[in-house]
Protein backbone atom coordinates (compact mmCIF):
# COMPACT_ATOMS: atom_id res chain seq x y z
CA UNK A 1 0.00 0.00 0.00
CA UNK A 2 2.35 2.32 0.66
CA UNK A 3 4.55 1.59 -2.32
CA UNK A 4 1.38 2.72 -4.39
CA UNK A 5 1.32 5.60 -2.46
CA UNK A 6 5.02 6.73 -3.06
CA UNK A 7 4.34 5.56 -6.63
CA UNK A 8 1.23 7.94 -7.41
CA UNK A 9 3.14 10.46 -5.52
CA UNK A 10 6.45 10.79 -7.72
CA UNK A 11 3.98 10.29 -11.13
CA UNK A 12 2.02 13.72 -9.89
CA UNK A 13 5.53 15.55 -9.28
CA UNK A 14 6.94 14.42 -12.21
CA UNK A 15 3.57 15.72 -14.09
CA UNK A 16 3.50 19.11 -12.61
CA UNK A 17 7.35 19.10 -12.86
CA UNK A 18 6.73 18.53 -17.33
CA UNK A 19 3.66 20.53 -17.09
CA UNK A 20 5.12 23.75 -15.31
CA UNK A 21 8.47 23.24 -17.54
CA UNK A 22 6.44 23.15 -20.67
CA UNK A 23 4.16 26.11 -20.08
CA UNK A 24 7.56 27.90 -19.44
CA UNK A 25 8.74 27.21 -22.90
CA UNK A 26 5.60 28.30 -24.69
CA UNK A 27 6.06 31.79 -22.41
CA UNK A 28 9.47 31.92 -24.33
CA UNK A 29 7.77 30.78 -27.56
CA UNK A 30 5.14 33.23 -27.47
CA UNK A 31 7.34 36.00 -26.45
CA UNK A 32 9.44 34.89 -30.01
CA UNK A 33 6.73 34.72 -32.40
CA UNK A 34 5.48 38.27 -31.12
CA UNK A 35 8.47 39.64 -32.04
CA UNK A 36 8.72 37.73 -34.99
CA UNK A 37 5.31 39.09 -35.81
CA UNK A 38 7.07 42.95 -36.03
CA UNK A 39 9.79 41.83 -38.03
CA UNK A 40 7.67 40.19 -40.67
CA UNK A 41 4.36 43.17 -41.00
CA UNK A 42 7.41 45.24 -41.44
CA UNK A 43 10.15 43.59 -43.77
CA UNK A 44 9.76 41.37 -46.27
CA UNK A 45 11.62 38.20 -45.28
CA UNK A 46 12.36 35.15 -47.15
CA UNK A 47 11.60 31.63 -45.20
CA UNK A 48 15.73 30.92 -43.97
CA UNK A 49 15.85 34.84 -43.05
CA UNK A 50 12.13 34.26 -40.96
CA UNK A 51 13.77 30.55 -39.67
CA UNK A 52 17.06 32.09 -38.58
CA UNK A 53 15.58 35.60 -37.10
CA UNK A 54 13.35 32.86 -35.04
CA UNK A 55 15.46 31.33 -33.50
CA UNK A 56 18.09 33.90 -32.18
CA UNK A 57 14.40 35.27 -30.81
CA UNK A 58 13.78 32.58 -29.07
CA UNK A 59 17.53 32.15 -27.46
CA UNK A 60 17.44 35.53 -26.59
CA UNK A 61 14.00 34.84 -24.79
CA UNK A 62 15.47 32.04 -23.01
CA UNK A 63 18.33 34.03 -22.19
CA UNK A 64 16.54 36.58 -20.69
CA UNK A 65 14.25 34.32 -18.85
CA UNK A 66 17.71 32.67 -17.39
CA UNK A 67 18.56 36.25 -16.45
CA UNK A 68 15.29 37.46 -15.01
CA UNK A 69 15.50 34.17 -12.57
CA UNK A 70 18.86 35.14 -11.30
CA UNK A 71 18.27 38.85 -10.45
CA UNK A 72 14.88 37.99 -9.30
CA UNK A 73 13.35 41.31 -7.41
CA UNK A 74 16.34 43.85 -8.75
CA UNK A 75 15.25 45.77 -11.73
CA UNK A 76 18.46 47.45 -11.95
CA UNK A 77 20.67 45.00 -12.14
CA UNK A 78 18.11 42.23 -14.47
CA UNK A 79 18.23 45.43 -17.29
CA UNK A 80 22.10 45.56 -17.19
CA UNK A 81 22.65 41.87 -17.53
CA UNK A 82 19.98 42.08 -19.87
CA UNK A 83 21.38 44.74 -22.29
CA UNK A 84 24.62 43.08 -23.72
CA UNK A 85 21.93 39.93 -24.82
CA UNK A 86 19.64 42.23 -26.42
CA UNK A 87 22.78 43.88 -28.37
CA UNK A 88 24.51 40.63 -29.55
CA UNK A 89 21.11 39.42 -30.58
CA UNK A 90 20.30 42.77 -32.62
CA UNK A 91 24.10 42.41 -33.93
CA UNK A 92 23.23 38.85 -35.07
CA UNK A 93 19.78 39.45 -36.81
CA UNK A 94 21.29 42.91 -38.24
CA UNK A 95 23.97 40.44 -39.71
CA UNK A 96 21.09 38.71 -41.39
CA UNK A 97 18.93 41.17 -42.90
CA UNK A 98 21.09 43.98 -43.20
CA UNK A 99 21.70 47.10 -41.60
CA UNK A 100 19.26 49.09 -43.88
CA UNK A 101 16.21 46.84 -43.08
CA UNK A 102 17.43 46.68 -39.58
CA UNK A 103 16.98 50.57 -39.52
CA UNK A 104 13.67 49.88 -40.77
CA UNK A 105 12.36 47.93 -38.22
CA UNK A 106 13.30 50.04 -35.80
CA UNK A 107 12.25 52.94 -37.11
CA UNK A 108 9.20 51.31 -37.13
CA UNK A 109 8.97 50.61 -33.83
CA UNK A 110 9.09 54.32 -32.58
CA UNK A 111 5.77 55.16 -34.37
Amino acid sequence: MKTNIIILTCTVLLVAMFTFSAHAADKSEKKAQKKMAGYTQVLPLSDDEKAQIYQLLLEEQKLLKSVKRDYKGDKGAFKTASKPIKAQKKNEITAIIGSKRMDIYLASLKK
